[in-house]
């Protein structure tokens, strides 16, 4: 591969003649990579915490990651925490599909998804 150097001249009562190499930098780019570290499906009582991770494990520039949830918005009383959702005291109602998607404007976004259950009451 040849060299590519810089080259400058200037005049102010004397001249000079710099000349350095450029150092070439190569961008890789690649799409997102993930991975949830719980089981799928959960299964929960009512009233327990819940704490769902999702990991990078790819990626350049650094990905991003968003959870969703299918039947909707996240419950208000989540709490996110870069990839860590945390749903304190959970109830029937927040049983559902949740997914954790990874985007660093790279190929496809990177999306893992798992199923809470939470039992419910029989009467």
């Amino acid at each position: 591969m040849p060299k590519e150097f810089f080259t400058d001249s200037f005049s102010q009562g004397f001249q000079s003649h710099v000349q350095a190499p450029v150092p070439h930098r190569t961008w890789v780019h690649s799409s997102p990579s993930i991975k949830l570290l719980v089981d799928d499906p959960i299964v929960v009582n009512p009233g327990e915490a819940i704490t769902l991770v999702c990991v990078t494990t790819g990626g350049e520039p650094a990905p991003s990651l968003t959870w969703v949830r299918s039947a909707g918005v996240l419950p208000n009383k989540t709490v996110l925490n870069g990839g860590t959702l945390t749903i304190p005291a959970i109830t029937s109602e927040d049983s559902g599909t949740y997914s954790c998607i990874a985007n660093n404007n790279v190929g496809n976004p990177a999306k893992k998804s798992t199923n809470i259950i939470v039992r419910g009451e029989f009467t």
